[in-house]
């Protein structure tokens, strides 16, 4: 069975049929689009050593495929990275602001433009930076 995906205004997900189990005990969730590139994970990776955080241990990349939406078996206690997609992935109809903790049906949510972008324009850069400094402050 077809669906029209374009039907209404705004665009219609399927929900798979297994709902996202995401591992416990990550101090941050990024959700990518499902075609990423290698130099977006070694970004990735250097902006989460930046932090104290490495992208082997401490954070789980969970690759979307276009227009899908998971559902969450349970609420994760760290926050959800969405970066060059939207809130949509976890069925959440949300317009976040760039770069901003947002705090949402005990969820922590930041989205951002894509890895890619980030990477070559200082201003998301810098204000990437910034906002993983607020959520992740260095012990010192």
């Amino acid at each position: 069975m077809k669906f029209n995906l374009n039907f209404f205004e705004t665009e219609l997900y399927q929900i798979p049929q297994r709902p996202l189990s995401l591992a416990a005990n990550q101090k941050a969730y990024v959700f990518l689009a499902q075609e990423h590139t290698a130099e977006e994970l070694d970004f990735l990776a250097k902006v989460m050593q930046a932090v104290g955080l490495s992208l082997e241990k401490d954070v789980e990349v969970v690759p979307c495929p276009p227009k899908q939406s998971f559902q969450l078996q349970e609420k994760p206690l760290a926050p959800c990275f969405f970066f060059g997609l939207s809130t949509a992935v976890l069925g959440l109809r949300l317009e976040l602001p760039l770069y901003q903790l947002v705090h949402y049906q005990g969820l922590q949510l930041l989205q951002g433009i894509s890895l890619q972008q980030i990477a070559l324009q200082k201003q998301h850069k810098l204000a990437l930076w910034r906002a993983l400094q607020d959520i992740f402050p260095s012990e010192k």
